[in-house]
């Protein structure tokens, strides 16, 4: 079979991020770069506003997330005789293993990224997931070289441990509250924090495993600035919002492990 006689390697930039930065003038659609606090606050290129950016977005926002890379690494393979296949991900996660569970199990993308959490993996216990993310209609699909070159670098994956998913659009990247949620999130991810904070949100459970996102908003002042706190506390996981149903005032949050 072919693919025993395959070799690769996989190339990293040399400062740790993004592979490739550089978005070139070779396609006609919109593209951008996102600064997130799980990508080490670099910016983060996306070149799909339908697919990688609110994928980037959802990852960002998820207490299941420890770090994530938009475009991490290069894989470079070679068969006999063939010119070598170059393939560049769209996302590299590192989450909790539960995370990888729920999507292998079926559950679409932002609902996993949107559930709470309840303590912080380590990173060495972390599982890497690396993401193809895909439109509902993709021209590639019809490509016999693109999904060989995608099947190939799902087996050299698997063989040093990581997992190689494809997602589309619908219905992993298409739910609009899920969205606008992370959207919301993201504009608050660097609120500034106090000690007095902390202490404020700690003091609100009273013990508790979990408080309403009303009462944990009130403990940090209420209002508007009650609400980017707590958002900040949640992206910096000292506590975890259930996103699911969006910010609501019933919604819980969990006090992450650790931080009680």
């Amino acid at each position: 079979m072919e693919q025993w006689k395959l070799r690769a390697r996989i190339v990293w930039a040399d400062d740790g991020g993004p592979i490739r930065r550089i978005i070139n003038g070779r396609h006609d659609r919109p593209t951008g770069f996102l600064v997130l606090r799980k990508g080490g606050f670099r910016a983060m290129p996306w070149d799909s506003r339908s697919c990688e950016k609110p994928a980037l977005q959802l990852a960002n926002l998820s207490s299941r997330v420890v770090s994530l890379m938009a475009q991490p690494h290069r894989l470079e393979m070679e068969l006999p005789g063939e010119r070598v296949m170059k393939y560049i991900p769209d996302l590299m996660l590192k989450v909790h293993p539960s995370f990888l569970r729920d999507l292998k199990r079926g559950q679409v993308f932002s609902q996993v990224a949107s559930s709470p959490a309840t303590e912080m993996v380590p990173t060495e216990r972390a599982s890497i997931l690396i993401l193809e993310l895909k439109n509902d209609k993709d021209p590639r699909d019809k490509d016999d070289a693109y999904k060989r070159k995608l099947k190939f670098a799902k087996l050299v994956y698997k063989q040093v441990g990581i997992t190689f998913l494809t997602l589309r659009r619908s219905p992993h990247l298409s739910k609009k509250l899920h969205l606008l949620t992370a959207r919301m999130m993201l504009a608050d991810q660097s609120t500034a924090l106090s000690p007095a904070d902390y202490a404020n949100c700690v003091s609100a459970f009273a013990g508790r495993e979990w408080i309403s996102y009303q009462k944990a908003t009130n403990a940090l002042g209420s209002g508007p600035m009650g609400k980017a706190k707590l958002h900040a506390l949640h992206c910096r996981q000292f506590v975890s919002i259930d996103l699911g149903k969006g910010l609501k005032s019933f919604v819980r949050v969990w006090l992450m492990e650790g931080t009680r």
